[in-house]
């Protein structure tokens, strides 16, 4: 018997995304949206399997096979824009903020057979943008949302899908980059910026899927590694210096840390350890893709 097994040459259709009008329902005839330059996506789902030992039982458990049901998506990809990081960075309701829920959709051929993947009422919980001095930025996120499913059809009927934009994705050296610590400018040669939603579901006796996904709060952050050439930043960490802290990735995109602090301070000095690097982590009230 001919087998057909699944590899990444079956993905006919990287992940795509839109924002719903409805929590948990993938809109009808959506026009989609590109995310990115996909390098991986990881489906981890659950259905809330319970368990109870009841007295006499011999110790053998009596399983509840399924409960309520969840799913996360890991995603990582390398950005040509910032449109989908800013549901997980920037606070807010309006479109294009981590308050409206989206659905995504993708297009996997499997068994021969093209099938799309869909999973609604998502939200991103937790997501990174790193860069180091000679590489390209990269993006890593945790998305939870209802169950996916796999289908023949396509989920709301006729979506229209993205296009790839064709633009360079972004790297260390594009045009105007720069990292800002108050109105100094460090020689950095890492950094990650990183946010945590605290999603959570809210449980629905008598359903299957969760009752919605709510926001919990916004916890900004972050990681630098900067070129020792002096005790500035050295004296900012010492004397809780508040500043604002800007990444410029390229011309008009930005990521900025509002009332920062460098804080968790390591310098090592090691025989061939090369040039030394100040590393701090970042703790901020806010942090904004723009």
């Amino acid at each position: 018997m001919s087998v057909t097994y699944t590899g990444e040459r079956d993905v006919a259709t990287a992940l795509q995304y839109v924002e719903e009008s409805t929590e948990g329902t993938f809109p009808t005839n959506a026009t989609l949206n590109w995310i990115g330059l996909q390098t991986r996506f990881a489906l981890t789902s659950g259905v809330g399997p319970a368990q109870f030992w009841p007295l006499a039982s011999d110790n053998a458990a009596n399983p509840i096979v399924h409960g309520q049901q969840i799913t996360g998506m890991r995603i990582s990809y390398l950005p040509q824009d910032f449109n989908f990081l800013k549901k997980a960075f920037n606070v807010g309701t309006a479109a294009g903020t981590r308050g409206p829920t989206f659905s995504l959709y993708g297009k996997i051929t499997l068994g021969g057979t093209t099938n799309y993947l869909a999973m609604s009422g998502c939200r991103i919980n937790t997501a990174s943008i790193t860069c180091r001095a000679n590489g390209v930025v990269a993006v890593d996120m945790q998305v939870i949302g209802r169950l996916y499913s796999y289908n023949t059809s396509a989920p709301g009927g006729s979506p229209t899908e993205a296009s790839d934009p064709g633009t360079t994705a972004y790297y260390a050296s594009m045009t105007g980059a720069n990292l800002a610590v108050g109105s100094d400018y460090p020689k950095w040669v890492f950094i990650m910026a990183g946010v945590n939603n605290n999603d959570f579901p809210v449980w629905v006796g008598g359903q299957t899927t969760m009752g919605a996904l709510k926001l919990g709060p916004h916890q900004a952050g972050g990681r630098v590694a900067i070129q020792q050439t002096g005790t500035t930043y050295d004296g900012y960490f010492r004397a809780s210096t508040n500043k604002n802290i800007v990444w410029t990735i390229t011309t008009g995109e930005t990521v900025t840390w509002t009332n920062a602090y460098l804080e968790n301070q390591t310098i090592e000095y090691s025989v061939g350890g090369g040039d030394i690097a100040e590393v701090y982590d970042i703790v901020a009230q806010n942090v904004t893709l723009v």
